[in-house]
């Protein structure tokens, strides 16, 4: 009779943990697939850009092949590529130099204490 009691809590033990590991592997295997399409998206995302980016090489391809590579075709390339951010970084520095300069010179006219004060 003790027998059959513990192959009773033998066989309960396994069923509960074959439940457990069951539900176990069916979460990992639902995440598993929700990671697969993810990396399948990132993929097709990759080559559609790949595709892109080769069909600008080659449109600059012919561009320099019609035109020759000159100064101003890389010029113009360049500036493709960055925009106007280099005349706005240029100009920014320009005005801070200007502000500078000018702080500069008030700076030393209050220290040899000539002009700055305005009569009323």
């Amino acid at each position: 009779m003790e027998t059959l009691a513990k192959s009773d809590v033998f066989f309960f033990i396994t069923s509960v943990a074959v439940i457990l590991l069951t539900a176990m592997c069916l979460i990992i295997l639902f995440y598993g697939i929700r990671l697969f399409r993810t990396a399948v998206l990132i993929s097709r995302k990759i080559k559609e850009e790949g595709d892109a980016i080769s069909n600008d090489i080659a449109a600059i391809r012919t561009k320099v092949s019609e035109q020759g590579f000159g100064i101003k075709t890389l010029f113009n390339l360049i500036s493709g590529f960055f925009g106007n951010t280099l005349g706005k970084t240029a100009r920014r520095k320009k005005k801070t130099s200007r502000k500078e300069d000018g702080k500069g010179a008030g700076d030393a006219r209050r220290e040899s204490g000539e002009g700055g004060h305005v009569a009323k």
